[in-house]
């Protein structure tokens, strides 16, 4: 025991060393001293010495050491679990949430997973994600947007100013950015299901289909293509399918073959349904009457009008496109998106 206080005064020492690299490294390894002091008669050891050192380093004056302090935190909380120490810790989140530097706060989120089961910390994530959404360096709006599905499994919702953040991110000036917002999308409505895909992203993406810059419109559709499948089928017949349309008479090529991509993700959405009721039908030939599932008459009536539109809107535009289009890379995409909805019927 005397060992242990000696090693742990030791640490508390270097804790607190004049030189930043020192407490740097000492705030890293923070969370391993925690875990070696685990245990009712250390609880006390760990709130005496080691806690009030980590709430000092909250405040550091050098950035390195918060950040160094912020990726540990979250294992530091994960080894005073159930410990009345614990709710010390809290505190200590919420201000290294709230620090100037973005670092900081991107590598409290980053270890969200080790903190979200010991302390609570809410909605105080929200206004960190979407400051750190508009970050001027963009390993770090690309780092956050991997971890908004965390936070928002977390929180359960997302507030207007997040799902604002999460469609900017669509159209970031970064390639890499705009492709991690258009998985962070697909995740978001697998998240949340075919309601909130409709009621949020769906209206936030129509829009941006229209956008003045090229490149919005483009990575638009593409995120149009990867949630067809999770949309509500009528949603996706009576609001998508016309931006759609009208992204394929774009004037910028690259606009119009993404349309024609988009156009067969949708297609294909639109026809399952459709193969589904197909394979019920044709594996209930040997079922009795009363073997058979309920099916909804609505819902049904629904699909009939819905999988139509296949054939009398989507494949008479792609057909057009790969057959009159002046650009050779939208005729070459029209025609593979045309020939895919084909096969897939």
């Amino acid at each position: 025991q005397t060992l242990r206080d000696a090693l742990c005064g030791a640490f508390v020492e270097l804790l607190n060393d004049v030189e930043a690299e020192v407490r740097v490294a000492a705030a890293v390894a923070v969370a391993d001293v925690a875990d070696g002091l685990r245990g009712d008669d250390d609880d006390a050891t760990a709130e005496k010495l080691l806690v009030p050192s980590v709430e000092a380093l909250a405040n550091d004056a050098s950035p390195q050491v918060r950040a160094a302090l912020a990726s540990g935190v979250g294992s530091l909380a994960s080894c005073l679990a159930g410990s009345p120490v614990s709710e010390r810790v809290l505190p200590v989140l919420l201000g290294l949430l709230r620090d100037s530097n973005s670092e900081v706060r991107l590598n409290v989120i980053s270890n969200l997973a080790k903190v979200q089961d010991v302390v609570d910390v809410g909605r105080s994530l929200v206004p960190a994600v979407v400051e750190l959404a508009h970050d001027a360096k963009w390993r770090v709006r690309a780092a956050v947007i991997k971890h908004v599905p965390t936070v928002a499994a977390r929180l359960g919702s997302l507030d207007d100013a997040l799902c604002d953040g999460c469609v900017d991110w669509l159209g970031d000036d970064v390639a890499a950015v705009r492709e991690l917002a258009t998985d962070n999308l697909s995740a978001l409505a697998a998240l949340f299901g075919p309601k909130w895909a409709k009621q949020v992203a769906l209206p936030r993406l129509v829009d941006m289909c229209s956008h003045a810059y090229y490149l919005r419109r483009v990575t638009a559709l593409k995120t149009c293509a990867a949630l067809a499948h999770l949309l509500p089928p009528d949603a996706a017949a009576h609001h998508l399918l016309p931006a759609l349309l009208a992204a394929a008479d774009d004037p910028v090529p690259n606009v119009r073959f993404n349309a024609a991509t988009a156009l067969n993700s949708l297609a294909r959405a639109l026809l399952a349904p459709k193969r589904d009721d197909d394979a019920l039908s044709l594996g209930s030939a040997a079922m009795r009457d009363d073997d058979l599932p309920e099916h909804d008459a609505m819902d049904t009536t629904a699909d009939d009008l819905i999988a139509p539109l296949v054939d009398s809107r989507i494949l008479p535009a792609l057909d057009r496109l790969a057959r009159d289009d002046a650009d050779a890379d939208v005729r070459h995409f029209a025609a593979k998106a045309r020939d895919t909805i084909a096969h897939f019927e």
